[in-house]
């Protein structure tokens, strides 16, 4: 899923005020939600990592001419970083890999938020409780 279909989720995790206790019941599936997408997510992330070290290595080896086709300039050890930063193939990884990346961290996100939902509940409560001049139930 893109980052666009997970902040249409997030919306999930909004807290209606003055539903409280439905807002409490709702914390642990929201949480299991979230954790099967943060799962989901990351371990794509993983791959495409993944893949990445396949690819540097197999570009490497074009690159210093230890293919069968091989690259039609003599390139020394030093200058291979600069042939593989600039890479197609690699700058087209890179990019998905980066765009893994935001969509890892904005679930990670979303699941830090839910990890506070309780805290934010108990506050609202109490603020009503205070502000209609009670300590506590």
């Amino acid at each position: 899923m893109t980052l666009e279909d997970y902040k249409e989720h997030a919306k999930d995790l909004s807290i209606v005020k003055g539903e409280y206790e439905l807002e409490t019941i709702r914390t642990t599936p929201l949480h299991g939600k979230w954790s099967s997408f943060y799962i989901t997510e990351h371990k794509f992330l993983n791959k495409l990592n993944a893949m990445m070290k396949v690819l540097i290595q197999e570009r490497s080896k074009f690159y210093t001419g230890k293919t069968a086709v091989p690259f039609e300039y003599v390139v020394i050890k030093t200058e291979l970083p600069r042939y593989l930063d600039a890479d197609p193939e690699i700058q087209l990884l890179q990019e998905q890999i980066d765009d893994q990346t935001a969509v890892t961290k904005y679930i990670a996100g979303r699941l830090e938020c839910i990890n506070r939902r309780s805290f934010e509940i108990s506050n609202s409560i109490r603020w009503q409780l205070f502000q209609a001049g009670l300590k506590s139930l």
